[in-house]
């Protein structure tokens, strides 16, 4: 599920791999270790 979200990341412009900050301050990955899928961009 992880590479799905990646790549709907990756189709949109947005890096999957960037952290973003919660309200309470504390890191998170936008996309948990997913890698985006090169066979649907071709």
């Amino acid at each position: 599920m992880s590479d799905l979200h990646a790549s709907i990341g990756h189709a949109l412009g947005i890096n999957p791999n960037k952290e973003v900050m919660t309200p309470l301050q504390r890191p998170m990955k936008l996309v948990d270790n997913g890698t985006p899928v090169a066979e649907l961009f071709l």
